[in-house]
């Protein structure tokens, strides 16, 4: 059978696409990540690839070719060079003046920071552009949204400041990790195996996380704070996201934890209660969504007052599961 065409447009001031990719070995351990991306297209198209380094080329190809089927973006070209992330600032200007569409892009670079800011814009420019031309399907999204691994994870977390001051708890102004995770920011407070404190009946204990712990940025939940989440290890392969409504000492609703980069509701339960002492009562009920529907309730724009499992869109949208937990 014939394979179908796949222009890409490779920016990199580095590395040759056609030297790189089709090698099995990688002589960069950061870029292994990319080619099991690049792996799946290349064993599904007929791959042409077109390789250019700067800004000027970038913008050149684009107008004298027109838009190719992907463009793969590295960020750092070189010393005094416009960054990749220039180059999508170029691209978005353009497709907003030409009133065309966005192709499908995808961030290569090994630099997270760069990489995100990449995605972020390009992502912007999506919800910026609901009402216009300027539109990208849910299988365009994929190739926006880069996937997080859960070794980046790892070297974020292992960034966190673990002694901060009572003044920089309260604050929050004290050194923690910053990650990207299906588009959604989060900041993570508690790496894995740390010491996470509370205080009962004068008390002061703590558990040891066996999840990374900590919360969406620009959120609000019901206790006013942003809304927490533990993070899982399929961080690079889920579909849905699990929520924990908690109950307080006096069984009424507290809050809702979100349970991030689980594969099932039981493996969800399962790390929640890992996370709290043998004695903990606090679990009230787990609830699975898409990750669509979630993303809606984390941004409605409003503090999240009542139970995840009672707001009428979840009833309506919550994952079918043979089992009850």
């Amino acid at each position: 059978m014939t394979k179908q065409t796949l222009n890409i447009l490779w920016l990199d001031d580095m590395r040759n696409p056609n030297n790189y990719l089709y090698t099995k070995k990688s002589n960069s351990n950061a870029f292994l990540r990319n080619k099991s991306f690049y792996d799946k297209i290349i064993n599904a198209y007929d791959v042409k690839f077109t390789w250019v380094k700067n800004l000027k080329e970038f913008s050149n190809y684009i107008i004298k070719n027109g838009m190719p089927d992907l463009i793969s973006f590295d960020h750092d070209l070189g010393k005094g060079i416009e960054k990749g992330l220039d180059c999508a600032k170029w691209l978005v200007n353009y497709c907003k003046t030409k009133n065309i569409k966005l192709p499908k892009c995808y961030a290569h670079s090994a630099n997270i920071n760069g990489r995100q800011e990449i995605n972020n814009l390009l992502n912007n420019c999506i919800m910026e552009n609901k009402n216009r031309k300027i539109v990208i399907t849910e299988e365009q999204q994929k190739y926006l949204i880069n996937e997080i691994t859960s070794e980046e994870i790892t070297t974020e977390a292992e960034n966190v400041n673990l002694s901060p001051t009572e003044n920089q708890k309260a604050a929050g102004n004290y050194r923690m990790g910053h990650i990207s995770i299906k588009g959604m920011k989060i900041s993570i407070e508690n790496p894995k195996g740390s010491k996470r404190y509370y205080t009962e009946n004068g008390e002061q204990k703590y558990n040891v996380m066996k999840n990374h712990y900590g919360y969406f940025n620009v959120s609000k939940g019901k206790d006013g704070d942003q809304v927490d989440v533990f993070i899982g290890p399929h961080v690079e392969d889920f579909e849905n996201v699990y929520c924990v409504d908690q109950n307080n000492k006096e069984g009424n609703f507290d809050e809702t934890k979100v349970m991030l980069g689980f594969k099932n509701k039981e493996e969800a339960k399962q790390a929640y209660l890992n996370n709290f002492s043998p004695t903990w009562k606090g679990f009230r009920c787990i609830t699975g969504v898409t990750l669509k529907t979630f993303k809606r309730w984390l941004y409605r724009g409003r503090k999240q007052r009542q139970p995840f499992a009672e707001y009428v869109e979840i009833k309506k949208k919550q994952l079918k599961e043979s089992k009850e937990y």
